[in-house]
């Protein structure tokens, strides 16, 4: 049944695009982790709890919001042990799909999908532009190496509050 549910979610979804209810430019997406509790959850294996932190049965479910109406535009659920980044290029297609030819510019994601080959793809496949939410440390320290590489020119600005980004190509 739940082929079923995604078929029907994507029709709802592009019927209120059609009546102007989903719109913009922006997308979020993000990964969680449902906790079961019991032994008759179908599909439901261990996998990492950030929550708990700890392993725990479960499901991960990815999510992709459009930002400026804030609505959904795909998901996915699978097992609890599959990893953060496995559904992510999934989830943009499908995102781009939905919002129409042309229309997603920017994806906006925290820092489990941190990743050099969704970078390249992101920019250099599907000519987005991105941000993530990096974590500090040895993790992430390629990310910060680019960054610490840049120069004033490289900065941009984002809107009319004065903000700006570094823009890590």
């Amino acid at each position: 049944a739940f082929p079923i549910a995604k078929w029907l979610f994507l029709q709802i979804i592009l019927e209120a695009r059609a009546h102007g209810l989903v719109f913009g430019k922006s997308v979020a997406i993000d990964c969680c982790f449902l906790h079961v509790y019991g032994k008759t959850y179908e599909q439901a294996k261990r996998g990492y709890s950030g929550q708990m932190k700890r392993k725990m049965d479960g499901y991960k479910l990815w999510v992709a919001f459009s930002v400026e109406s804030k609505m959904p535009l795909s998901f996915h659920l699978d097992s609890g042990n599959i990893g953060d980044t496995s559904y992510f290029k999934r989830c943009v297609g499908q995102a781009k799909y939905v919002l129409g030819e042309g229309q997603l510019k920017r994806v906006i994601a925290d820092r489990g999908f941190c990743s050099r080959e969704l970078y390249f793809w992101l920019d250099r496949v599907m000519h987005l532009i991105f941000v993530f939410r990096a974590k500090a440390g040895s993790t992430n320290r390629y990310i910060q190496n680019a960054i610490d590489g840049l120069q004033p020119s490289d900065y941009r600005q984002m809107n009319h509050l004065e903000k700006y980004a570094k823009t890590i190509v």
